[in-house]
């Protein structure tokens, strides 16, 4: 590993003037084939591992947008383009050089339609076809800045891909490299017939998010110009195009329904991260369109069981009115699937926190009875001989 580093690093004083792909003048040279080596590398073990979300239609339908985006002309045979989805729900999304584009559930579980998808792949893709990580490598300084930019990815993923952020492309690039990606990712959806007036609906809905979070920006928006920077990139850019008008989108509905069962994954994913304004803000979209879903009930009472304000520090959080609206909200999953049993086991903890405990233990039972082998039998037992003290 270090000798890959040093090699790769020894070409800091190699130019980073580079063709982009799909000219005449490209030549792939060892330092960004040794990249390419890597990336693979990474790749495998990336979709090897559980982090990979595995839907056929999603993984078609934004692969779908590669020959939309793409403009003529770009071809290299090294180069395979392709998406795949990393169930974890940073609003995230990173390319590597060598083609392969990685976007997090929690960044689609954000957009709300197709032209907010382009924007997100085309701000990716030209990081590919201007070969900014073979560029961004090359300069000693932005250099520093992947270094730095290492904790951005958390748990298990981030042992995974951490190690290919000191290599490769996964890292922040330099300003003047992101505004490139804005100014022709921008070229590209517009050239495609998508909304670009969608794209900054989608980042400003995104700096939201951070806000409400308080967490670091993204990978996708690097550590330089930030959410901000792309929102006003995006206005100058529509402002210059006086002819651009808005294109027409995939209604909002029918996004949903072919992200529905990611987005119901992507805030379970929320509630185990701790982001809980996310999951509220998702919730409440979410039951905008599929109202009658009982698995979004349970979630919303997993949601108000759970939620604490890391605002408030060392002051306690007063839980009483989150513990009713979780009441009602597991009834209601209750009410519309009967066999939704997880429920039973929220309003068992939640009648125990409120203190009502004959009406916790019988839905305790009832839970152990329906699920005798459930990996939660430890938890449930011990509920139970807490209600009973």
């Amino acid at each position: 590993m270090l000798g890959m580093v040093l090699a790769l690093a020894s070409s800091g004083c190699a130019t980073v003037n580079l063709p982009k792909l799909g000219t005449e003048s490209v030549v792939i040279q060892d330092d960004e084939r040794r990249l390419f080596n890597r990336a693979k590398e990474i790749q495998e073990v990336l979709d090897r591992s559980d982090f990979i979300y595995k839907d056929k239609a999603i993984e078609e339908y934004l692969n779908a947008f590669i020959p939309k985006l793409l403009p003529r002309g770009v071809n290299a045979s090294e180069i395979h383009f392709e998406v795949k989805v990393l169930a974890d729900p940073a609003l995230n999304a990173f390319s590597f050089p060598n083609g392969r584009i990685y976007v997090h559930t929690g960044i689609l579980a954000a957009a709300e339609n197709d032209s907010q998808i382009a924007t997100l792949l085309g701000h990716e893709l030209t990081h590919v076809t201007h070969r900014h990580g073979v560029k961004g490598f090359r300069s000693l300084k932005n250099t520093t800045a992947w270094w730095d930019s290492v904790g951005l990815f958390t748990g298990g993923l981030g042992m995974i891909v951490s190690e290919l952020a000191k290599v490769s492309s996964v890292s922040g690039f330099s300003q003047d490299l992101e505004t490139e990606a804005d100014e022709s990712g921008f070229e590209m959806i517009k050239n495609a017939g998508f909304d670009v007036t969608q794209s900054v609906a989608f980042f400003e809905r995104l700096q939201q998010y951070n806000k409400d979070e308080k967490q670091p920006e993204p990978y996708f928006f690097s550590s330089h110009p930030k959410l901000l920077q792309r929102v006003r990139n995006f206005k100058r850019l529509i402002g210059e195009q006086s002819s651009v008008a808005p294109a027409a989108s995939t209604p909002y509905g029918h996004y949903q329904k072919l992200f529905h069962e990611l987005i119901i994954k992507n805030l379970q994913l929320c509630l185990e991260r701790g982001m809980f304004m996310t999951a509220e803000n998702q919730l409440a979209r979410l039951f905008s369109v599929y109202p009658n879903d009982a698995r979004l009930a349970l979630i919303k009472g997993d949601l108000y069981r759970v939620r604490r304000d890391p605002q408030l520090k060392a002051k306690k959080r007063d839980k009483t009115e989150d513990y009713k609206i979780a009441l009602t909200a597991y009834n209601d999953a209750l009410a519309k699937d009967d066999t939704l049993v997880e429920a039973l086991l929220g309003k068992g903890r939640v009648l125990h926190a409120l203190g009502h405990k004959p009406e916790a233990l019988v839905c305790l039972n009832q839970y152990l009875q329906v699920k005798p082998d459930t990996k939660n039998k430890n938890l449930v037992e011990y509920l139970i001989k807490k209600v009973k003290e």
